[in-house]
């Protein structure tokens, strides 16, 4: 099979999850110091900080209601929060993040774009809209809010990865690779990255390269199921049958439900078999 023929078999998965890697960096975001502060705007602090904890512990209804708190707290006072300089920012990104793990995305997408308008700014606010347009699909309306993270925020690899997938998924490959490229040049340990770094390579015919990226992923991340499977799209590309098999079977291993990967392995036997290999 020739490099540059892209079908079903080689059809690579843009992953969000891998491409975020710590996605939202979550910790950093609410560290408000209080010392000084009155009572009342103590308070507020201690809502979201309490917020903190328990999305540490992956309680996110409950972090939910303390991020609501605060918010209240903050909308009734007026409190000026330190970090990203607005009055609801700490609070609104605590809410998105929470609603963004319990899967409620469009109630998600509304807390980081009240967090982005009330300091527009803040480059961790426009991250989160982006990663949740992403998450629901509107890839294309994604590129905008991550392309004002990357500039309000140049150093945020994550940010750049989230932007170079939602690039290359709207078939806009070479802006898609100078995002991928500022994003490892930051932190080239950043498999999801090298997994985009091979989407792009994948999608415009250069497949050895692909599967080059996506080596690179599996040997910071060896359980990432999405680059074993793009790793086989990429072989399937090259027409090596035996590594796409292996590939794809290694996926199986580590997420039996995926039914791409096993669709895929359907197809590439089935091709190893035609050519009598």
């Amino acid at each position: 099979m020739h490099e540059s023929e892209i079908n079903a078999t080689t059809r690579a998965r843009w992953p969000i999850a891998a491409a975020m890697g710590s996605a939202l960096a979550f910790g950093t975001i609410c560290n408000w110091p209080v010392s000084g502060a009155g009572g009342r705007t103590a308070r507020g602090f201690s809502f979201v900080n309490h917020a903190l904890v328990l999305t540490d512990q992956g309680r996110y209804e409950e972090s939910l209601r303390e991020s609501e708190r605060a918010i209240q707290v903050a909308a009734r006072e007026r409190i000026a929060a330190v970090v990203g300089g607005g009055d609801e920012v700490g609070p609104r990104m605590a809410s998105g993040f929470a609603l963004a793990q319990l899967g409620r995305l469009d109630e998600a997408l509304a807390a980081y774009k009240a967090a982005a308008k009330t300091d527009p700014g803040y480059g961790e606010a426009w991250r989160g809209v982006g990663e949740i347009l992403l998450r629901l699909g509107r890839v294309e309306e994604a590129a905008e809010p991550l392309q004002r993270a990357a500039q309000a925020e140049p150093g945020d690899a994550v940010a750049l990865n989230l932007l170079g997938s939602a690039l290359g998924r709207s078939g806009r490959p070479g802006e898609a690779m100078e995002a991928l490229r500022r994003a490892i040049a930051i932190d080239d340990r950043l498999a999801g990255a090298w997994v985009n770094i091979g989407n792009v390579y994948l999608s415009v015919g250069r497949a050895r390269e692909a599967a080059e990226a996506y080596a690179k992923s599996l040997m910071l991340d060896p359980l990432n199921v999405d680059a074993h499977c793009n790793l086989g799209a990429a072989r399937a590309a090259l027409g090596d049958w035996v590594a796409a098999e292996d590939a794809y079977r290694n996926a199986l291993q580590m997420d039996p439900a995926r039914s791409d990967a096993r669709e895929a392995l359907a197809e590439v036997e089935r091709r190893r078999k035609a050519a009598g290999k």
